[in-house]
């Protein structure tokens, strides 16, 4: 008896796998159709991931972080762009200090130590 039942479900198994046992039915997608687009900060604050079997939906999170580095990306280009510019613009106008004119535009001219050493060479010349 038990073997006529192993034997059944071993032919309904071969059944299914050779595409007899029917089609899958189609489920809605686990994923959201609409990608997520940062634009803010506040957009990056607001976001809720969906969640999976085992945690975050894998895709999706991709997606944010990929979103999450370009808004990051766009904003240390602007941010590098509005420094190379502010120190043009102060070359222009002779008002850089000599340690920022021979750092130039990629160094970190903002940093507390080149304020200090620009401000300690201005008190020592006359």
């Amino acid at each position: 008896m038990l073997l006529l039942a192993a034997a059944v479900i071993l032919g309904g198994v071969v059944a299914v796998a050779m595409g007899r046992g029917g089609e899958l039915a189609a489920f809605r997608r686990d994923v959201p159709a609409a990608r997520f687009r940062a634009r803010t900060p506040a957009d990056v604050a607001m976001l809720r991931l969906p969640l999976g079997l085992f945690g975050y939906q894998q895709q999706a999170t991709a997606d944010a972080l990929r979103a999450v580095a370009r808004l990051v990306a766009e904003r240390d280009a602007e941010i590098t762009r509005l420094r190379d510019e502010l120190w043009r613009l102060g070359l222009k106008h002779g008002e850089a200090a000599p340690a920022q004119e021979a750092a130039g535009p990629d160094s970190d001219v903002w940093s507390g130590s080149s304020r200090a050493a620009a401000d300690a060479q201005r008190s020592t010349q006359p």
